[in-house]
């Protein structure tokens, strides 16, 4: 009970210090860079930064197509994404 009840005072602690750090921020600024996320393609238009076996994945009117199940790989590794 104990250690539940202290890693509720530390997450709160840590949370309550987020906020205060968000409240230094111009609220426009603050406002405007949750309202216009940034994207970054996760393939060039021409899957020339993709790995997958040739002859398989084609882009025609900017849609992705395979003749084939087959896998479709990034060159770059990422680690926090969200697919859209």
């Amino acid at each position: 009970m104990r250690t539940k009840l202290s890693l509720i005072l530390v997450v709160a602690i840590a949370f309550g210090s987020s906020l205060a750090c968000k409240k230094d921020e111009e609220p426009a600024a603050a406002a405007a860079a949750l309202a216009t996320p940034v994207w970054t393609d996760l393939f060039a238009p021409d899957l020339s930064d993709a790995e997958f076996p040739a002859g398989i994945w084609t882009v025609a009117d900017g849609v992705i197509t395979a003749s084939e199940d087959q896998a479709l790989w990034t060159k770059k590794d990422y680690q926090n994404f969200v697919l859209d």
